[in-house]
């Protein structure tokens, strides 16, 4: 049996005929799907992974050039050394093929220089606002083919396409936990990668992979058994990694594959001992480079700008009170010009100040709350004003900060932004997993929410399953996975059926009942702060397969994740799956040009309005409550 199958980026062979060549977008490999090159000239390094056995043939991509550009060229270099070059193409979107020949792998990685050249039509080459080049919907081409693994140590290839994760058909609470930590680390350990990952069951004494495997996938299953060991078998249509063990031999066993130890495990089998888990939580005062910020200097003509990621993932918890001590430099303006450096966020302000001629700052910049989200970045600019020489001949600027200014934070109780966008650092990082069922359809679901959530945060989830019943009075925060309905009204979800015919509504102003004639079934993700912990439940009424269906659609598209906000994904039978904010307090929204056909954000000026037009039945409101604080007059 197999759930969450979801579409490979593995395009179509790159040669008619060559049954070796494949295409991967660069998104795919965790690198940008578009290069932009600026001036005459400009340089842009990539490293692009390569499994064993497969070989980086050509780097294709489409090419747009500049108004004014008449040609031009690339280079590619390795350490200076130029390898190949190409002229590129002056009608709009022509597709070339950059040929990668004689790149060093190292390490699982070809990495390499690309160096444009271009030659103006005219007197002026460029505006300071526009390319010169850009290679727009990069695909990295390959021949050979993925050597299957023949040792622990070389299981895990440098480039992950998809997992298929292999579970008892009735699965020990052990086993699913098991099966949560290994996809969160694997997810963990190849973000930015978008590992695809599909669940499998297996009946007793058939432990084998169930489909030959495809380009860059990975089959694992896990058992519960008395003797911890790890194991890659080869008996059937696929290698197999088995983990196996009893309680916490088994996570070590998980472990161990994730780790640098698994390095050692030359062999088909190996066995490990205590691991401990990969907590990160960072300190309340750490540098950007702790952070994962590194590339913090831009060059450019008259404006430069260095955008700084304040993402609450890496801080393993969720935050408030903010404060960035920047530290960095700029080219000093001449004396004919000057400079003012400015922060914000968005188009919000937060700070400025002139230039002076030392080329240093050190500024504190408080980040407001209201401002902060799952991901928040900062725009540290500096424009030079005074003559310009034009057409794209001014002197370069240079705009740096430095890699140790550091970030102050406070933990905070309640996450901001509150619902989907306090996912997933308001689960961080012991989440409690609760199942109603217990079952494999339960542990699939909880497999493609633990993967969909580890896609946001390089910190690794560290879910434990227990009852269901402990997961909903405990202090942790928790996912309840109640597909056939019964998730406990003293969890205080924003939606909720109390009757038949009859929804309970949970807003910022308390709660109303409204009823829809003549009633809906509905399957609903929703995330709801509790008062002193988050929730994340999949539940319906009745209606299990309308939660799976949301849960398919997350799968389908790995980038849906980040674009979520509000607080419920609904879908009623027989409608699209709508996205509400209803008891959010931080809602925002989801821009324009990245919303899905099949998800659109509905603000609720009126909530129960809002949820009528999404069943498109008739409803009565029926009355509001008190909210917990409020008294009437």
């Amino acid at each position: 049996m197999v759930t969450a199958a979801t579409t490979s980026p593995i395009a179509a062979l790159a040669e008619p005929g060559d049954p070796l060549a494949f295409v991967l977008p660069t998104w795919s490999l965790g690198l940008p799907p578009n290069l932009d090159f600026w001036n005459i000239s400009d340089t842009a390094t990539l490293s692009v992974a390569v499994a064993n056995g497969m070989t980086a043939i050509a780097l294709d991509a489409a090419v747009e050039l500049a108004p004014g550009v008449s040609r031009g060229s690339i280079d590619v270099l390795d350490k200076g050394r130029l390898l190949a070059r190409i002229d590129l193409p002056q009608t709009l979107g022509t597709r070339v093929s950059i040929p990668l020949a004689g790149v060093p792998v190292v390490d699982g990685h070809a990495t390499f220089e690309l160096r444009t050249r271009v030659v103006a039509d005219g007197p002026c080459l460029l505006d300071r606002f526009t390319p010169a080049v850009r290679l727009v919907d990069l695909k990295t081409v390959y021949s050979g083919v993925d050597a299957p693994p023949t040792v622990v140590a070389e299981f895990l290839p440098p480039v992950l396409q998809k997992v298929s994760v292999y579970v008892p058909a009735s699965p020990k609470a052990s086993e699913t936990e098991a099966a949560l930590q290994l996809v969160a680390d694997l997810v963990s350990q190849y973000r930015p990668q978008p590992v695809l990952v599909e669940t499998h069951s297996f009946q007793p004494g058939q432990i084998v992979a169930d489909h030959p495997s495809a380009p860059l996938e990975r089959q694992i299953a896990v058992t519960d058994e008395p003797q911890p060991f790890v194991e890659l078998r080869s008996d059937g249509p696929a290698p197999l990694l088995r983990l196996a063990g009893h309680g916490e031999a088994l996570t070590d066993q998980v472990r161990l594959l994730t780790s640098d130890l698994a390095r050692l495990a030359v062999t088909p089998r190996a066995a490990a001992g205590d691991l401990a888990a990969r907590s990160q939580i960072a300190p309340t005062r750490a540098t950007l480079q702790d952070l994962g910020e590194v590339n913090l200097s831009v060059t450019a003509p008259l404006h430069a700008t260095v955008d700084i990621g304040l993402d609450q993932t890496r801080f393993g918890r969720p935050v408030r009170n903010v404060t960035l001590d920047l530290r960095g430099s700029y080219t000093p303006p001449p004396a004919s010009s000057s400079g003012r450096l400015v922060v914000l966020i968005g188009n919000r302000e937060l700070d400025s100040w002139p230039a002076t001629g030392d080329g240093h700052f050190s500024r504190s910049i408080h980040i407001p709350n209201d401002l902060l989200g799952r991901f928040t970045t900062v725009s540290v600019r500096f424009d030079q004003a005074g003559p310009s020489a034009g057409c794209g001949l001014d002197n370069p600027i240079t705009l740096e900060i430095d890699p140790a200014s550091e970030v102050h934070t406070e933990s905070t109780d309640e996450p901001r932004p509150g619902g989907f966008g306090a996912l997933p650092q308001g689960l961080l990082p012991r989440v409690d997993v609760g199942l109603a069922d217990g079952g494999f359809d339960d542990t699939r679901r909880a497999v493609s929410l633990i993967s969909g959530l580890q896609r946001l945060s390089d910190a690794p989830l560290i879910p434990q399953v227990v009852d269901f019943d402990a997961a909903v009075v405990s202090d942790l925060p928790a996912i309840l996975i109640a597909a056939n309905g019964g998730i406990p009204r003293s969890i205080p979800l924003p939606l909720t059926e109390v009757e038949v015919s009859t929804l309970k509504v949970l807003t910022n102003e308390g709660a109303t009942d409204m009823q829809v004639l003549p009633g809906v079934s509905f399957g609903s993700l929703q995330a709801a702060w509790t008062g002193h912990r988050m929730i994340l439940a999949a539940t319906s009424t009745k209606a299990p397969d309308l939660v799976d269906d949301i849960l398919r659609q997350l799968d389908a598209d790995p980038a849906l994740w980040e674009r979520l906000t509000g607080d419920v994904l609904f879908e009623p039978r027989g409608r699209p799956m709508q996205m509400l904010s209803l008891n959010d307090r931080s809602p925002t929204e989801i821009p324009e040009e990245n919303a899905s056909p099949l998800v659109r954000n509905i603000a609720i000026a009126g909530v129960a309005l809002a949820v009528a037009t999404c069943l498109a039945v008739g409803f009565v409101l029926v009355r509001n409550r008190r909210s917990p604080g409020r008294t009437r007059r």
